[in-house]
């Protein structure tokens, strides 16, 4: 048997499995950021894809307020940015038209 003295004090970090779960997705996390950041310094930062979305966002019939709210609402939030790109045609628009709903809500 081990005695509580011969355990390391590192191992009381944690108190259950629970936070070395949470510790464990945080460290990961921030090695896929730190990732990102070296390949974007190794290969530039490529297309930006912000005046497509805004030359998408203008072919959409939507009023030049709504566009300009709607640039604001996909560049705020990355995954919003990111769910847009993904999408085709008649999808971006429903995903724009239910973006500015939930800011007229709010």
């Amino acid at each position: 048997m081990f005695s509580e003295t011969a355990i390391s004090p590192k191992l009381y970090l944690f108190a259950n499995d629970n936070d070395l779960a949470v510790a464990f997705k945080e460290m990961l996390s921030e090695s896929v950021d730190k990732l990102g950041e070296v390949l974007q310094a190794a290969f530039g930062k490529g297309v930006d894809p912000k005046p497509e979305i805004a030359s998408e966002l203008s072919k959409m019939d939507l009023s030049i307020e709504d566009q300009i709210k709607a640039l604001n609402i996909l560049f705020e939030k990355p995954q919003n940015e990111r769910t847009f790109l993904s999408l085709d045609g008649a999808m971006k628009k429903a995903f724009v038209l239910m973006l500015l709903g939930q800011s007229n809500r709010n």
